[in-house]
């Protein structure tokens, strides 16, 4: 779990800039693209050297749409999730995104995992409403992974 003292942005710029802002080494990395479906939504950042960046999508009728987290946590969470996954009878499997060989998980939620500079990046989400095989999360997760690259500079 990451800790939850650290800075808390409204939007992806301020998350961005805030990330900078921490001077992380090595620079962690970042979404570069945000689907469509995530660009009206709130983000919020909690943690510093790890991190979670959530963009929520809001409520309807009183009712969550759904989120997407991304972010790096300690290099063993990996180890431990696939651990978790495959005792629940899960079968995680590698897929390809972008240049990168990503584990697919799936438990109460589903996302993405892989090891790199050191963490174990993720991400994982759930769209509460019209998205019950999980696709359309799994797209937008998707587009974050392909379009990352190290946060530098200004």
């Amino acid at each position: 779990m990451v800790p939850s003292s650290a800075a808390i942005a409204a939007d992806t710029a301020d998350v961005r800039s805030s990330l900078r802002g921490l001077g992380l080494v090595p620079a962690p990395l970042f979404p570069t693209t945000v689907p469509p479906r995530l660009r009206a939504s709130d983000a919020q950042l909690r943690g510093t050297e790890r991190f979670t960046v959530t963009w929520d999508r809001g409520t309807e009728d009183g009712l969550p749409i759904g989120f997407v987290s991304f972010g790096r946590g300690k290099a063993s969470q990996l180890r431990s999730d696939l651990a978790t996954a495959r005792a629940r009878g899960s079968h995680p499997r590698r897929v390809r995104i972008g240049s990168r060989r990503v584990w697919r998980l799936c438990g109460h939620l589903c996302g993405f995992e892989w090891h790199e500079q050191s963490y174990t990046y993720f991400s994982l989400g759930i769209y509460y409403k019209n998205d019950a095989g999980g696709d359309l999360v799994a797209r937008d997760e998707r587009t974050l992974l392909a379009s990352l690259a190290p946060l530098v500079g200004s």
